[in-house]
């Protein structure tokens, strides 16, 4: 869904060619699918901790072999996004590459706000008034 809507406003948005736009369809394809990979195998892998550690029963060997994974995820994940941010930059003009970004951050904020208005609210905390966060 995501996935769909950027590449929808992706040429507009950007102000993209059709040259341009046919080029960068698979550049923020592989951007996108590998920033998801990257986020459910760290998430995947921390619930495991999480369950082992709750569990009472954790041995060093398991969890340091995760925390090896988590600690390779978090190198690897991050330069493959810089690889093909990079990828996707050297087909862009500066102007359109600032664009991309506040593209990005638009869809992540309203994702966001998606989420919360889908989430089930949760009862106010004791001396806290209905409807007032801090």
């Amino acid at each position: 869904m995501v996935d769909a809507y950027v590449m929808s406003n992706l040429q507009e948005s950007l102000g993209l060619d059709d040259a341009q736009f046919a080029k960068a369809i698979p550049l923020v394809k592989r951007l996108q699918g590998d920033r998801r990979t990257y986020i459910l195998d760290r998430t995947r892998m921390v619930r495991e901790m999480r369950r082992l550690l709750r569990q009472g029963g954790a041995s060093e060997t398991a969890v340091l072999d995760l925390l090896k994974q988590v600690k390779a995820l978090d190198v690897e994940g991050p330069a493959q996004t810089r690889k093909n941010l990079d990828a996707l930059d050297a087909l862009l003009t500066p102007l359109q590459q600032a664009k991309y970004r506040v593209l990005e951050m638009e869809v992540e904020q309203r994702m966001r706000e998606l989420m919360n208005r889908v989430r089930p609210r949760q009862a106010p905390r004791p001396g806290e008034r209905q409807g007032v966060r801090e």
